[in-house]
């Protein structure tokens, strides 16, 4: 049975965007056996953005390991530079970060990102196309949930820690805008994934293939 993929509520205008998006992240498309479609969503590309100067933040301590590990910093930053924003979707890779949130001045037309390296939220862009779905604040982001769903991602999928390597961790809200952590994974195997709720309780996997 083919595998039915769900979505985050990204801001995008074309399933195609995402599509792209998986094969320049290194996140092989197709289908396969699981016990559910999973979220692996990616930030659109190829569509209309307008780039603006970086306006970076004072940076924190440096922390070793990846950023999916230690997001709390990450965190308060966007909290310090953004204040009180409509989230749609926060992408969280090893090195980088990238936030999709309402465009405060234009809510019905634009969504604005955010791009997290080095300590800093930087490379400001816009994309003309109003968010759909539950939004999040960034209080309702928790950094132990999101570091926790990464750890327990390979496990999840009967897999041991140096088989698999985590590509992202995306939070946003699914089909039922009930809030996600969506772990996507890549093995010798292919792309698998795992979507967990806010308390951590597994609600689909997807194997690698």
């Amino acid at each position: 049975m083919g595998t039915r993929h769900r979505r985050l509520a990204v801001p995008t205008v074309a399933a195609v965007g995402l599509i792209a998006a998986l094969a320049l992240a290194g996140c092989g498309g197709g289908t396969g056996s699981s016990s559910g479609g999973a979220t692996t969503g990616t930030p659109p590309t190829g569509t209309s953005q307008t780039a603006t100067s970086p306006t970076p933040a004072e940076s924190g301590p440096a922390e070793s390991g990846p950023l999916y590990e230690h997001p709390a910093t990450m965190l308060a930053a966007a909290r310090d530079e953004f204040g009180e924003i409509e989230v749609s979707v926060l992408y969280v890779y090893a090195d980088e970060a990238m936030l999709w949130h309402v465009d405060p001045d234009s809510p019905r037309t634009s969504t604005l990102s955010h791009t997290y390296r080095d300590g800093s939220w930087t490379d400001r862009s816009s994309l003309r196309h109003a968010t759909t779905g539950r939004t999040l604040s960034l209080d309702e982001i928790d950094p132990d949930t999101l570091r926790t769903a990464a750890a327990n991602a390979p496990a999840t999928l009967g897999l041991e820690p140096d088989e698999v390597e985590i590509e992202h961790v995306a939070v946003g809200t699914g089909e039922t805008d009930e809030q996600e952590y969506v772990v996507a994974v890549t093995t010798d195997e292919g792309l698998g994934s795992v979507v967990f709720d806010h308390g951590l309780q597994v609600m689909e996997t997807t194997a690698p293939h």
